[in-house]
Order: structure tokens, then sequence, then C-alpha cells
């Protein structure tokens, strides 16, 4: 399941399970810069990633069964309308464990505590504002894969500031979030990210949850 958040208070996340919870989280890309949009390319041409991660996705996946399911926020926001919609079974039961699988049996990478963004590129450890553990994959072909999948049910464009950024792509960072029973993150907002040659930055968050048998209170 996708939860997808353009630029919104996450609510805070308290998990009451029997098992341990696994999601991806992401952030959707949008062109900033009319000269990169022009000559944009396929990052899949250039960029070199580890097979583990080549066929992860099945090729023959009917992305037309995929559908919004529109949140509404108008109780909670005033004065804007935020994006949020959920698109339910983008990934298969079996792409769901093997994903797993890959993030618990990274020979080089663990999971690790996952520290709190403070800006201007630093990270603290806040254990009274988070406490899961996170595993960091900067992956070219699997987060193409997965916008691939999914693109043609996304915004194509982000109005801001009376502007229109056209969408580019999903950040090559994934992290996977692990949460055990009790493990939380308050309340907070997700910041935005820009590429240092200016050519696109994120507006809109992505969730996929990889795994089921947990409760939100």
């Amino acid at each position: 399941m996708w939860f997808i958040r353009g630029y919104l208070n996450h609510y805070p996340r308290y998990l009451n399970s029997k098992s341990t919870i696994f999601f991806i989280k992401s952030r959707l890309k949008f062109f900033i810069s009319e000269r990169f949009y022009q000559n944009k390319f396929n990052i899949m041409d250039i960029m070199e990633t580890s097979n583990e991660s080549k066929n992860i996705l099945n090729s023959d996946f009917d992305i037309n069964s995929l559908k919004i399911i529109p949140i509404d926020l108008s109780s909670i926001y005033y004065g804007y309308e935020p994006l949020a919609f959920i698109i339910d079974n983008v990934l298969t039961l079996e792409e769901c464990n093997t994903l797993i699988n890959l993030s618990e049996n990274d020979p080089n990478i663990k999971y690790e505590e996952a520290l709190l963004n403070i800006g201007g590129g630093k990270q603290i450890s806040a254990k009274d504002v988070r406490n899961s553990s996170r595993y960091i994959r900067d992956d070219f072909i699997l987060s193409s894969e997965i916008f691939n999948r999914i693109s043609h049910v996304l915004p194509q464009t982000w109005q801001r500031r009376k502007k229109s950024f056209p969408i580019s792509c999903l950040n090559e960072r994934l992290r996977f979030l692990k949460y055990k029973k009790g493990e939380f993150f308050k309340n907070h907002q997700d910041g935005m990210y820009r590429r240092d040659d200016g050519s696109e930055t994120s507006f809109v968050t992505l969730q996929l949850y990889l795994n089921e048998g947990y409760q939100r209170w």
C-alpha cells in the first residue's frame, strides 16, 4: 500500500503489533529547471546498481489494475488542499518478501538507528522523537522500476507559488524503515531535498508498506 503525501505533517506513528513492520520511504522528484527538463535522460542508461535489485519487480504486472483512493483531509487542514491518496496492491506478496529479505541480508549495509534530520545535512539521535531502525539503499534500478509501475497514476506536475514543475522520478535513496512493537515516530513534517546541480527537488513523500498485521493508535 502506498500512502502519498504532499508536504504534509505526519500523523504520530505508534505500532501495536505482534510482528515487525517494514516499509520503504522515498520521495518524488520534480524538475525545477527547464534546462534539465528539455534534456532529460533515462537514468537507467547511465547508472549502474548491484544485480541484487534487478528483476525484483515482475515485468508482467498489470499496472492498469492500480487505482487511487483519495484521503479527505479537509477537517485537518485549512486554507489549502494537500495531496493525499492510497494506491493498494502496488507490489505482490512475493515482491514484498523479496524486498524485506534484500534489506535484512545486505552484506555491506545493516539496519541502524533511524536518526532525526535537523537540517543543513545534519542528523542526531533523538529517541524521544523516533526510536525505530532504518536501512538506507541508494538504488537507481529499483527506484526506477517502482516509479515506472505507478507513474501513470501520479500527478504529472506540481503547482507551487504559481509555477508548474514536471514530474521527474522517484528518488534513488530508498529508506527501509523497521518498526517493532511500541516503536514510534512522533508528529513531524518531511523536509524537501534539492539536488546539488539544481535540476530537481522533492515535493511528495511516498511510503510503501511491505507487510501487515499492525494497528495505528
